[in-house]
């Protein structure tokens, strides 16, 4: 009997085929590399423009006072130099690692499970907006991605006899080129100690192994341990706990499981959201039943669930400096672990065809929408990522004149944008900074302020800048407020009531103040 013929595998939804997923690389790098200028940076990838324009020694010293390893600024600094540090020169490196993970996915899975469910793993990853939400930014999350998958796949191939002591040593390798780029990454290499652990009656050395290939790559992380001991040290106490009590872990639970399903970039009362969130939760608990009965609880669900608990404990741990929403980009490594689950549920004869295509339609619709909302950066769950800095210094550019000055705090990526990038000659203070702001108020040439707040739930920022609103009001009179970014009011509600925050109602607030003109000696 003559075969079929194929096109791309074609014949079967995901048939078999590596053709698959190099086409579905093609997909992720058109989805995820279109508009790459949009939005502007926020804060963190401020940080990383700035930094990846430091000398070597001036880079290192500055990631000693913060709480990052350094691989991915020094290859972000050399791209930086060869593609220029617009937004898209500083997202490509990003870009590129959440392309190579889409691939590098394929093949780590590729021992446990066949080509056709590989394949749909792969697409399962392209496909999806909240993955690139974080691969498109010009921070480590994708990096991590990346070399964690790699890690994971040659853990994969000596669980199961397939690697040799080459294996081994590109594994250690691969931990310390992991540690060397997220420390919370590296749950996922001890969760490959739990599954060793959980394999002793089959593979009793296996443990051994792993903590000589391990520990090899801890050995090799030794020189940057000293300054991840003095990172730790700057910045405890920076910010107050978020995730707190029960209330609080159940809260950081259910932003993750949504981010997971319906995303970030809609709301959980959006019905796309809504439909993303039951599709997709659905899908998960289907998927892990059939992972299971297909005798993937130990390669998939034991490393991811064990990985992710890992992350839970060390982020909660950290949470007066990490808020809980900035988990899911912590944890962008598992995000290759629930493509498999949601393939395996897609594609599980076990269940009825129906239902299994009705819960991946409802998630592709959440992605589809994500996707759009992604692109027009708008509707996005953490307005951080969204914040406007750009916009404002373009507008003020626009309305400064002589004898204004401006006082903007830092995080609203105002003084990037309008002094570093633009160069805009006009007297600055950060209102954070108490002589700076005495200093400007103080010159008598000054007859107008542009005062620039980032509207904030609660840190020793925000308490700052108050101290210059209260000078302000000394100074001169309020002429002018506008707010930029427009927060969703049920957003603003849920929030105040799930975490006791007080909401606000713009992610930046611009305020125009004038001193007072002298009386004339003539006024009655």
């Amino acid at each position: 009997m003559r075969a079929p013929v194929r096109w791309f595998g074609l014949g079967p939804v995901f048939a078999p085929g590596p053709a698959w997923m190099l086409l579905a690389c093609v997909v992720a790098g058109v989805l995820g590399g279109a508009r790459l200028c949009d939005p502007g940076l926020w804060c963190d990838e401020i940080y990383t423009a700035r930094w990846a324009r430091l000398d070597l020694p001036g880079l290192i010293a500055a990631l000693r006072l913060d709480l990052h390893p350094p691989l991915y600024f020094l290859l972000e600094a050399a791209v930086v130099r060869l593609f220029g540090g617009d937004e898209t020169g500083l997202r490509l490196l990003s870009v590129a690692a959440g392309v190579a993970t889409v691939a590098v996915s394929y093949w780590a899975f590729r021992p446990v499970i066949d080509e056709r469910l590989c394949a749909a793993t792969a697409w399962m990853l392209a496909l999806c907006p909240q993955f690139f939400l974080y691969s498109r930014m010009a921070r480590y999350y994708a990096l991590a991605a990346l070399i964690a998958m790699f890690a994971h796949g040659l853990f994969v191939r000596l669980a199961v006899k397939r690697g040799g002591p080459r294996s081994w040593l590109l594994y250690g390798l691969s931990v310390a080129a992991l540690l060397y780029t997220s420390y919370v990454a590296v749950c996922l290499v001890l969760a490959h100690f739990v599954w060793a652990l959980a394999a002793q009656r089959r593979r009793p050395r296996l443990w051994k192994a792993w903590i000589a290939a391990a520990g090899g790559g801890f050995v090799l992380f030794l020189p940057w341990f000293a300054a991840l001991v003095q990172q730790v040290q700057q910045v405890r106490g920076l910010l107050p706990s978020v995730v707190s009590g029960p209330s609080g872990l159940a809260l950081m639970l259910a932003f993750d499981l949504h981010a997971l399903t319906a995303t970030e970039l809609l709301a959980p009362w959006d019905p796309a959201g809504v439909a993303g969130l039951l599709g997709g939760s659905a899908l998960l608990a289907l998927g892990a039943l059939a992972a299971v009965r297909r005798g993937l609880g130990r390669s998939v669900l034991l490393p991811s669930l064990t990985a992710l608990a890992l992350a839970w404990l060390v982020v909660g741990a950290m949470a007066h400096a990490t808020p809980f929403v900035g988990l899911p980009a912590r944890t962008l490594f598992m995000w290759p672990f629930a493509a498999v689950v949601f393939a395996v549920a897609a594609l599980d004869p076990v269940y009825p065809r129906v239902l299994r295509l009705l819960l991946t339609g409802a998630l592709l619709v959440a992605w589809t929408a994500g996707w759009v909302h992604l692109h027009r950066a708008e509707g996005w769950m953490n307005p951080i990522h969204l914040t406007p800095g750009r916009e404002v210094a373009g507008s003020l550019r626009a309305n400064l004149r002589p004898g204004d000055g401006v006082l903007a705090e830092d995080d609203t990526g105002v003084p990037y944008y309008l002094f570093e990038r633009a160069a805009t000659r006009v007297p600055f203070a950060d209102p954070v900074m108490p002589v700076p702001t005495l200093a400007l108020l103080s010159d008598p040439s000054i007859e107008r302020i542009w005062f620039v707040r980032l509207s904030r739930d609660y840190s020793q920022r925000g308490r700052g800048s108050h101290d210059a609103a209260a000078r302000l009001a000394d100074w001169g009179r309020l002429a002018e407020e506008r707010g930029w970014l427009e927060i969703d009011p049920t957003y603003q509600a849920l929030k105040r009531r799930a975490t006791g925050l007080p909401g606000y109602r713009h992610r930046i607030v611009v305020q125009r103040w004038e001193r007072p003109r002298p009386s004339s000696p003539d006024t009655p």
